[in-house]
């Protein structure tokens, strides 16, 4: 049995761009492990954003569109119970 007991198992964006995942399902993350970036095709010269776990766990959802809008659904991360 898995369980998300605190805010930082939900990766959400902040960002408008597309999104690149950089783990697969299942994955073990620690907290800080970048999990996927999102990057500016208007502005190409600004560095991606990278987003990171944000509790260590295993990577149980993960977001399927490509283009991202603030508030939009990254990762999922949970932890045994």
């Amino acid at each position: 049995m898995m369980h998300m007991p605190d805010p930082g198992c939900f990766l959400i964006c902040d960002d408008r761009g597309i999104f690149e995942i950089l783990v697969d399902i299942e994955a073990q993350v620690a907290e800080g492990d970048p999990v996927g970036r999102i990057h500016f095709p208007e502005r190409p010269e600004r560095e991606p954003v990278v987003y990171c776990a944000g509790t260590s766990g295993t990577v149980i959802g993960r977001t399927h569109k490509a283009l991202m809008e603030p508030g939009d659904f990254l990762a999922l991360i949970a932890r045994d119970m």
